[in-house]
């Protein structure tokens, strides 16, 4: 579960979205290991990518970057994650608040 995964944290706005959007992540513990052990190495490749200044280069890093990211079994459980929860969570936050 999403709530899980992020815990309980000081900051009152998260406890607030993670209840409200929480789910089954389907991520494992050895997902988790994944993103921790391999966090800071994709965390300074995407700030590689944006420290470049030409727009066409950039735009071929990022795809490269995405490329790379997507031979990731473990982001690539991530990224469906955010595309198909994220939009249920985003519609259920909306619902929510009107």
């Amino acid at each position: 579960m999403l709530s899980e995964i992020v815990g309980h944290t000081d900051n009152n706005i998260v406890n607030i979205l993670v209840n409200l959007g929480d789910f089954d992540t389907g991520l494992t513990r050895h997902d988790i290991s994944n993103l921790k052990t391999n966090g800071n190495y994709w965390i300074n490749r995407m700030n590689e990518v944006n420290a470049i200044a030409d727009p066409a280069l950039q735009e071929q890093a990022n795809i490269k970057l995405m490329a790379d990211m997507m031979e990731d079994p473990t982001l690539k459980k991530v990224c469906k994650i955010i595309t198909v929860k994220g939009f249920r969570f985003a519609l259920n936050v909306l619902e929510t608040l009107m």
